[in-house]
């Protein structure tokens, strides 16, 4: 059964079942004491939760203005986006941009943007074709890379990379582990209903 023809009680169950996974990540990661970065990094998560209770991969990310340390957009992986019919799965680095877009001017000079799981190479472009100059994720992902694993790119994307300032979250480490596994339980998930 595909997600598209996934009925309306099997709907309820999967997301009852993510929804009790997802209480259990949030109460690793319930800490009071938070550093900027990691404030930043649990905005994100709580994007990916949303984006894993909707029923798609659970990657969310924030674009915090690096001056105010305000977080100016939100955005999370949303499956068949009306606005753009382009995108089947619209990825959360990209929704971030555009909701900051839509409430800011088009400078991005000063902003970083947060990400629970290292940008796919789209949404690296993407955020590079923006002005974006600063990406902190908080996981790796082997489907990624573009952060983990520099020297493994070809010379192409090392040029590309190499004008941006990514690097992966080092803080404390319940969030980076919460960041891969939302994502993790989610896809899951997703490939059974995909293979299913």
């Amino acid at each position: 059964m595909s997600i598209q023809n996934e009925s309306p009680s099997d709907r309820a169950k999967r997301v009852a079942k993510i929804k009790n996974s997802l209480d259990t990540i949030r109460q690793s990661i319930n800490i009071d004491i938070l550093t900027d970065e990691e404030g930043y990094i649990k905005a994100a998560l709580e994007e990916s939760f949303k984006a894993a209770q909707n029923g798609t991969y659970g990657i969310g990310a924030v674009v915090v203005d690096a001056k105010s340390k305000e977080i100016k957009g939100r955005g999370h992986n949303k499956l068949n986006d009306s606005q753009d019919p382009a995108f089947f799965v619209l990825h959360a680095e990209i929704d971030a941009l555009r909701n900051y877009f839509s409430n800011n001017d088009r400078n991005v000079e000063d902003v970083v943007v947060y990400t629970t799981l290292e940008p796919c190479p789209m949404c690296a472009i993407a955020l590079l074709n923006a002005g974006v100059k600063r990406v902190v994720a908080g996981a790796s992902d082997r489907s990624g890379q573009l952060i983990s694993h520099p020297n493994d790119l070809s010379p192409f994307w090392k040029e590309i990379m190499g004008k941006v300032d990514h690097r992966l979250f080092k803080g404390q480490p319940e969030f980076g582990k919460a960041c891969k596994d939302i994502f993790e339980l989610s896809r899951i998930g997703l490939d059974e209903m995909i293979a299913g």
